[in-house]
């Protein structure tokens, strides 16, 4: 094996054992979020070939690791362990793609924002206090169900039109994408297991649905809120409030210690109602996208309002 960058393709699982281990530990002590089975598919994919990206190879052994995929003309950077320093390389990768014309992801564990790419700066916050909740099933909210999917990408749509975090994540800007986002969270092979009985609709007196909240474990004892969200047309009722309620007194009831969520800096008003539900900040870090429309300057600029 040659010094400096690799192909993963040209590794195996034990390649990459020792990183994976370190990783599986750090996200726990870092995130309190359970990597091991996202570190499993990683394993699979290796040792069948299908794992894309790059490793940096120095003094006998690989020091860093960084992996891709692509979702029609999208790019995904899912992440880049444990130096930044591969995510250029893996960027310039993707561009030079016929057809990818968007590049995005989430680095939760980077400390340094990743170069020549929007930024949106994004918070982890964590609950794990014992403030009373409300546990009695308000009749304009319904548990989730085989036939929920679509309720839910209609009110994602709606929800983030023109939000910024319809920026940073394309699943959020037509409701077939948002579909695919409800799908991904539903069943996802990766660290995020989805949780039903924390997962709601809201609808409101016609019966049209105007809220949901998805919830999920990703460790054994920490549940996961992956999303929430209000329709225009129904903010400044409570809604979001009950749904977070309900949603925790739920991972509650299945075993769940702490809770986190994650969440854009810019979005002050969400961070309040976070804060007065019992969440507090865990960890900064960043999403970042790339467009092919900017390509023509040599390095973006930093989007940090919309954070």
């Amino acid at each position: 094996m040659r010094h400096g960058i690799v192909d993963l393709k040209d590794l195996t699982a034990a390649d990459l054992e020792p990183l994976l281990r370190r990783q599986t530990i750090e996200w726990r002590e870092k995130l309190d979020w359970d990597f091991s089975k996202s570190a499993s598919l990683l394993r699979r994919l290796a040792d069948t070939g299908n794992l894309s990206g790059a490793a940096l190879f120095e003094k006998g052994q690989i020091t860093s690791y960084a992996y891709a995929g692509l979702e029609g003309h999208k790019g995904l950077i899912a992440d880049v362990y444990p130096q930044s320093i591969l995510f250029e390389a893996l960027l310039e990768a993707l561009i030079e793609i016929p057809g990818v014309t968007r590049i995005e992801g989430q680095l939760m564990l980077q400390e340094n924002p990743p170069p020549k790419v929007t930024l949106y700066e994004r918070q982890l916050l964590i609950f794990s206090e014992d403030a009373a909740i409300s546990r009695v099933l308000p009749s304009t909210l319904k548990p989730w169900d085989h036939q929920s999917r679509d309720a839910a990408a209609n009110v994602i749509a709606k929800a983030y039109a023109g939000h910024p975090d319809s920026k940073i994540n394309e699943h959020y800007q037509t409701e077939s994408e948002a579909a695919t986002c409800v799908q991904n969270i539903e069943t996802f092979p990766g660290s995020v297991t989805f949780h039903a009985p924390a997962s709601f609709l809201a609808y409101d007196n016609a019966g049209q649905a105007v809220g949901t909240i998805l919830s999920a474990f990703i460790a054994e004892d920490v549940g996961h809120i992956a999303e929430i969200c209000v329709t225009p047309k129904a903010r400044g009722a409570g809604l979001g409030y009950e749904l977070l309620q309900q949603a925790i007194a739920s991972l509650r009831a299945a075993g769940a210690k702490r809770i986190s969520l994650a969440v854009t800096s810019a979005n002050e008003e969400a961070i309040k109602l976070y804060k007065r539900c019992g969440f507090r900040e865990l960890r900064r870090f960043y999403a970042f996208v790339w467009e092919a429309r900017s390509r023509s300057s040599s390095v973006l600029k930093n989007d940090s309002a919309s954070g």
